[in-house]
Protein backbone atom coordinates (compact mmCIF):
# COMPACT_ATOMS: atom_id res chain seq x y z
CA UNK A 1 0.00 0.00 0.00
CA UNK A 2 1.23 3.44 -0.88
CA UNK A 3 0.00 6.81 0.93
CA UNK A 4 0.67 9.51 -2.07
CA UNK A 5 2.88 7.52 -4.13
CA UNK A 6 5.09 6.64 -0.98
CA UNK A 7 4.80 3.11 1.05
CA UNK A 8 3.72 3.51 4.22
CA UNK A 9 6.94 3.33 6.46
CA UNK A 10 8.65 6.03 4.49
CA UNK A 11 5.62 8.25 4.77
CA UNK A 12 5.94 7.54 8.62
CA UNK A 13 9.37 8.35 9.09
CA UNK A 14 9.37 11.31 6.90
CA UNK A 15 6.40 12.17 9.36
CA UNK A 16 8.87 11.34 11.81
CA UNK A 17 11.70 13.69 10.76
CA UNK A 18 8.82 16.76 10.39
CA UNK A 19 7.90 16.04 14.30
CA UNK A 20 11.64 16.61 14.90
CA UNK A 21 11.93 19.83 12.74
CA UNK A 22 9.16 21.44 14.27
CA UNK A 23 10.46 20.50 17.62
CA UNK A 24 14.22 21.66 16.68
CA UNK A 25 12.28 25.29 15.42
CA UNK A 26 10.12 25.50 18.90
CA UNK A 27 13.13 25.02 21.12
CA UNK A 28 15.18 27.59 19.08
CA UNK A 29 12.26 30.58 19.40
CA UNK A 30 12.16 29.90 23.05
CA UNK A 31 15.85 30.45 23.19
CA UNK A 32 15.25 33.62 20.82
CA UNK A 33 12.79 34.85 23.29
CA UNK A 34 14.33 34.19 26.30
CA UNK A 35 18.24 35.65 24.81
CA UNK A 36 17.16 38.02 22.61
CA UNK A 37 17.76 37.90 18.72
CA UNK A 38 21.43 37.41 18.18
CA UNK A 39 23.40 33.87 17.01
CA UNK A 40 20.37 31.35 16.07
CA UNK A 41 21.97 28.01 17.93
CA UNK A 42 19.46 25.65 16.02
CA UNK A 43 20.31 21.61 16.75
CA UNK A 44 22.18 22.34 20.33
CA UNK A 45 20.61 20.72 22.95
CA UNK A 46 17.04 20.48 21.74
CA UNK A 47 15.89 18.87 24.25
CA UNK A 48 17.28 20.38 27.04
CA UNK A 49 15.84 23.67 25.20
CA UNK A 50 12.26 22.61 25.32
CA UNK A 51 12.42 23.13 29.41
CA UNK A 52 12.49 26.84 28.44
CA UNK A 53 8.54 25.52 28.50
CA UNK A 54 8.32 26.16 31.57
CA UNK A 55 9.96 30.14 32.34
CA UNK A 56 7.96 32.39 33.06
CA UNK A 57 4.81 30.27 33.83
CA UNK A 58 2.40 31.08 36.65
CA UNK A 59 2.91 28.35 39.91
CA UNK A 60 -0.59 26.86 39.15
CA UNK A 61 0.21 25.85 35.38
CA UNK A 62 3.90 24.67 35.65
CA UNK A 63 3.33 20.98 36.54
CA UNK A 64 1.59 20.85 33.01
CA UNK A 65 4.45 22.77 31.65
CA UNK A 66 6.56 20.66 32.82
CA UNK A 67 4.99 17.82 31.88
CA UNK A 68 4.77 18.76 28.26
CA UNK A 69 8.35 19.71 28.51
CA UNK A 70 9.56 16.75 29.43
CA UNK A 71 7.32 14.54 27.25
CA UNK A 72 8.53 16.78 24.01
CA UNK A 73 12.03 16.24 24.71
CA UNK A 74 11.59 12.52 25.26
CA UNK A 75 10.03 12.58 21.67
CA UNK A 76 12.62 14.53 20.67
CA UNK A 77 15.21 11.83 21.66
CA UNK A 78 12.77 8.75 20.14
CA UNK A 79 13.02 10.78 16.67
CA UNK A 80 16.63 11.08 16.55
CA UNK A 81 16.75 7.64 17.09
CA UNK A 82 14.03 6.61 14.56
CA UNK A 83 16.47 8.98 11.80
CA UNK A 84 19.48 8.09 13.63
CA UNK A 85 18.99 4.11 12.79
CA UNK A 86 19.39 3.47 16.51
CA UNK A 87 15.69 1.52 16.53
CA UNK A 88 15.39 -2.00 16.26
CA UNK A 89 12.23 -1.43 14.02
CA UNK A 90 12.70 0.55 10.79
CA UNK A 91 9.02 0.83 10.49
CA UNK A 92 7.43 3.28 13.43
CA UNK A 93 3.85 2.37 14.11
CA UNK A 94 0.86 4.97 12.83
CA UNK A 95 -0.30 5.27 16.54
CA UNK A 96 3.08 6.23 18.04
CA UNK A 97 3.75 8.94 14.95
CA UNK A 98 0.38 10.40 15.56
CA UNK A 99 0.65 10.51 19.53
CA UNK A 100 4.23 12.22 17.98
CA UNK A 101 2.79 14.60 15.85
CA UNK A 102 0.20 15.42 18.67
CA UNK A 103 2.99 16.30 21.05
CA UNK A 104 4.52 18.68 18.65
CA UNK A 105 1.18 20.49 17.77
CA UNK A 106 1.02 20.97 21.70
CA UNK A 107 4.24 22.39 22.21
CA UNK A 108 4.10 24.72 19.22
CA UNK A 109 0.75 26.42 20.42
CA UNK A 110 2.61 26.78 23.90
CA UNK A 111 5.54 28.35 22.20
CA UNK A 112 3.13 30.36 20.39
CA UNK A 113 1.34 31.54 23.93
CA UNK A 114 4.94 32.06 25.52
CA UNK A 115 6.07 34.20 23.31
CA UNK A 116 3.43 35.96 22.30
CA UNK A 117 2.62 37.22 26.29
CA UNK A 118 7.08 37.87 26.28
CA UNK A 119 6.12 40.57 23.06
CA UNK A 120 3.23 42.41 24.83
Amino acid sequence: MSVGGLAHPVHRRIRVLLVRQVLEQQAAALLRAAEGPGIDRYHCYVARRLMLLTAGVPETDWPAAHGLATLAATVYRHTCDVLHGKRAFADVPEVLVQEWEDVAARVREAVDRATALRQV
